[in-house]
């Protein structure tokens, strides 16, 4: 159920100003409506007002902010742009994309169950919204996969490879996601190297237990720049994850991947048309509410 709130954030003006709430797969993000700014900058798009407001405790507390935006190419109902936590700007985020989705019919721009185009700073996504706070996105599959990235693997860790799904991730395959320390391994292998100049998401992915149905979920847990830290789920992380998986041969090709976050919430990765890929998982509005902008 919807519940209305309002919200102070540190930083910045805004007062008055409405905001959405909104969860996907436990990746929290906060949404603005900037339509109004045409294909400017929105006045709350800078790294100050987008970190105090992200700020659990302080702020509303989100992983992220999303700016909605009037479309900027044919066929599109909208645009985003998305800003990690600490007020980085980011080319795409899935679970904020699969969010993004059901906010277009919140706002009217789309219709549930017919597919639309999203445009986010990595290209154009075919979207569609379903019941159950479902969405859907279809996007280019993960490029410049690297099967072996060289990284020293330390115990329980039997492969890292390298992808970009709209951002880098390196994958790493392990014995157990669980018992994995993310938050230390994975400020090591976020760093920025030769290799990987920008850095990258770090996702840790185990495979079901012996003996498990087929269709039973891989684990994933991964630790996110910008945020730096763990966060619940990575939607881009799981279609890098899906394509690693594919590139050492642990899943077939065209097989569908389900991957368990942190959160306990799946996500799946299914081969579309060549070259294409579909994420499947939870985008869902927990509230909306008003800003009061403090000192």
């Amino acid at each position: 159920p919807r519940r209305t709130a309002r919200a102070m954030t540190g930083g910045g003006d805004g007062a008055g100003r409405p905001f959405w709430k909104a969860v996907g797969s436990g990746n929290d993000f906060v949404f603005l409506d900037a339509r109004g700014s045409g294909a400017g900058p929105d006045p709350l798009e800078t790294a100050e007002w987008i970190a105090a407001a992200c700020t659990p405790h302080l702020g509303i507390g989100a992983d992220g902010v999303v700016f909605v935006a009037p479309p900027v190419e044919p066929g599109t109902a909208l645009s985003i742009r998305y800003y990690n936590a600490d007020g980085s700007r980011a080319s795409f985020c899935g679970n904020a994309s699969l969010c993004a989705t059901q906010m277009a019919v919140e706002l009217g721009l789309a219709t549930r169950h017919l597919a639309f185009g999203l445009t986010t700073d990595a290209g154009r996504l075919l979207v569609t919204a379903h019941e159950g706070a479902q969405a859907e996105l279809e996007l280019a599959t993960a490029d410049h996969v690297t099967a072996d990235t060289g990284d020293v693997r330390e115990d329980g860790e039997w492969r890292i490879g390298f992808a970009v799904a709209g951002v880098p991730h390196v994958v790493v395959l392990v014995d157990e996601a669980a018992s994995v320390s993310v938050a230390a391994r994975g400020a090591t292998l976020r760093a920025p190297t030769a290799a990987r100049p920008a850095g990258a998401n770090v996702n840790f992915v185990s495979p079901p237990v012996a003996g498990s149905a087929p269709g039973t979920p891989w684990t994933i847990r991964t630790f996110e720049r910008g945020v730096e830290g763990e966060t619940l789920a990575c939607g881009s992380g799981n279609v890098a994850s899906a394509a690693l998986l594919a590139a050492w041969g642990l899943v077939p090709p065209d097989a569908a991947v389900p991957l368990r976050t942190r959160s306990g919430r799946v996500l799946t990765v299914t081969p579309a048309d060549a070259g294409r890929v579909r994420l499947s998982g939870e985008g869902r509005i927990v509230y909306e509410g008003r800003l009061r902008a403090v000192r």
